[in-house]
């Protein structure tokens, strides 16, 4: 008897896995364009993260929209809005977090079934039927330097971005929320995991550029400006990105 539940439990998994790859796949064909929802959450209890998301809007996520909207004239998609981002309500839960490095398949499935579960529980509301959905986590800069790595899954197109809840760092908060939005819809990081350095050519805005270095800008999936052979710098704001071509191949805006 245990052995035919554990079996059935599987085959429910598998047909959710499958059903959210299919829905995912379809969403992302740019016949139309994505509704993306994001939840704030104050991810260390502090006055400051809480009265930082008191004062967000759907406006506050312009630059993003306005982002994805140049870039994808860019690459010949003419839509005018290829991305819509709207603020959702707060969220009182932590996501659960990844497992750490050296971690088994089965563990990292596991969680995964974890995250897509907590997502769907804690990212529906009255009236929100989104594509995507961001959970954006905002923390008190000044009690804690580092913040947790940021990570969204493309299967069930949900996300968590890790950031500082504070005014300034709107812009760069950002470039994150647009990195992690485009890995829900299918791209990949472009840098080495050891130093965070962008990879080449893939992770080069302009990688026929000549001289090479220093790049004037960062590709988004990369995450820095390469500005000599061993540094690169974290950009400003999205001002100073642009997506590169392997990432909208990736993403279906180039064949």
């Amino acid at each position: 008897m245990f052995k035919k539940i554990r079996v059935t439990i599987l085959l429910l998994i598998l047909v959710v896995v499958a059903t959210e790859r299919w829905r995912a796949y379809h969403r992302t064909d740019w016949t139309m364009g994505l509704d993306v929802a994001v939840y704030p959450i104050n991810g260390d209890n502090s006055q400051e993260a809480a009265a930082y998301i008191q004062t967000l809007q759907d406006a506050d996520f312009d630059d993003i929209e306005e982002f994805f909207q140049e870039e994808a004239k860019r690459y010949g998609k003419g839509m005018f809005r290829p991305i819509t981002l709207f603020l959702g309500p707060t969220v009182s839960e932590l996501p659960p977090a990844p497992p750490g490095q050296g971690r088994s398949k089965l563990d990292i499935m596991l969680w995964s079934l974890k995250f897509r579960w907590w997502a769907w529980r804690h990212g529906d509301a009255p009236g929100l039927k989104p594509h995507v959905k961001l959970f954006l986590v905002y923390v008190d800069p000044t009690q804690r330097e580092v913040v947790e790595n940021s990570f969204a899954l493309r299967e069930s197109m949900a996300g968590t971005a890790n950031l500082y809840g504070i005014r300034k760092q709107h812009k760069q908060n950002a470039v994150i929320i647009a990195h992690e939005l485009l890995h829900t819809l299918g791209a990949t990081d472009k840098y080495d995991p050891v130093g965070n350095y962008p990879r080449y050519p893939e992770g080069f805005a302009e990688p026929d550029a000549n001289p090479r270095l220093p790049q004037q800008w960062a590709e988004l999936m990369a995450g820095r400006t390469p500005v000599s052979a061993d540094h690169a710098t974290i950009p400003a704001s999205l001002q100073k990105v642009l997506i590169g071509a392997k990432t909208a191949e990736e993403i279906g805006w180039l064949k």
